[in-house]
């Protein structure tokens, strides 16, 4: 399900690009995927209205914090570009910072 981006073989964590979890799989092998290529932060540029429409399960999880990663949110909205490019590069800059820790990241 989750596609890996190409990077340096010498990293042991990987970034994962994917649609919407649990948009188009169950919530069991969504869960079940993140924990096997241990992911530990979901890269979310999806806002909350989007999510509750399109991935009901996913929204679920949010909402009960049960997901298996920490989700780091930042609402683009959909075909659109974000707001305030500098805000953006700075979340942009955490998020290559956990990668650069050793951290697994998916986004979508």
């Amino acid at each position: 399900m989750f596609r890996p981006i190409e990077l340096n073989k010498q990293n042991k964590n990987t970034i994962y690009l994917h649609s919407m979890p649990c948009r188009f799989e169950s919530r069991a092998d969504t869960f079940r995927e993140l924990e096997e290529k241990d992911i530990d932060y979901i890269i979310c540029l999806t806002g909350d209205d989007e999510i509750r429409e399109k991935s009901p399960l996913y929204w679920d999880a949010i909402e009960g914090g049960t997901l298996p990663s920490e989700r780091l949110p930042y609402p683009i909205e959909d075909f659109g570009a974000p707001e305030d490019g500098l805000d953006f590069l700075s979340f942009l800059k955490t998020a290559a910072a956990y990668f650069n820790t050793g951290k697994s990241l998916l986004i979508h």
